[in-house]
């Protein structure tokens, strides 16, 4: 892909995102409209809406299609726990403010067994992140972001 062809792709993305936070937060609005976002509150279908569960699929794809420059270890699992922080406390603020969770199965955890889920989360997710950097570098062999002189 090219660079323009990239920043159309996540224009594109963060477009279709706002049109459903937009779309949804409207929808909550109709008390009889409401009824269809029952058991897990409104903010559960953006998770099915967005597709994230496809995301490993189009990413294995992507790293066979175009080489990525990745940047240091410690940098990336850095943000990488940064980005699984932010979601955690999305998904906890969710909880605050409606009484009910996200995804149901976090009803039935203990805050040890949630604490436990989510560290495990991390690992999967940083596991997975690994794998695509070990592939990339299979594929198109040391791919490092240059350092910047100084």
């Amino acid at each position: 892909m090219t660079r323009t062809s990239t920043c159309v792709y996540h224009f594109l993305v963060l477009s279709w995102y706002i049109f459903l936070n937009y779309h949804i937060s409207q929808k909550g609005r109709n008390t009889q409209m409401s009824k269809v976002f029952q058991n897990g509150g409104q903010w559960k279908y953006l998770t099915l809406l967005n597709l994230h569960t496809f995301i490993l699929p189009f990413s294995l794809v992507e790293v066979i299609l175009r080489p990525h420059c990745y940047p240091l270890k410690k940098n990336g699992l850095t943000l990488l726990a940064a980005a699984s922080l932010a979601y955690i406390c999305r998904v906890l603020w969710i909880y605050s403010e409606t009484g009910t969770w996200v995804y149901p199965v976090f009803a039935k955890l203990s805050p040890v067994g949630l604490a436990a889920f989510f560290s495990l989360s991390y690992i999967f997710i940083a596991s997975i992140y690994l794998l695509g950097e070990k592939l990339n570098h299979c594929q198109w062999g040391e791919m490092r972001q240059p350092k910047k002189k100084k």
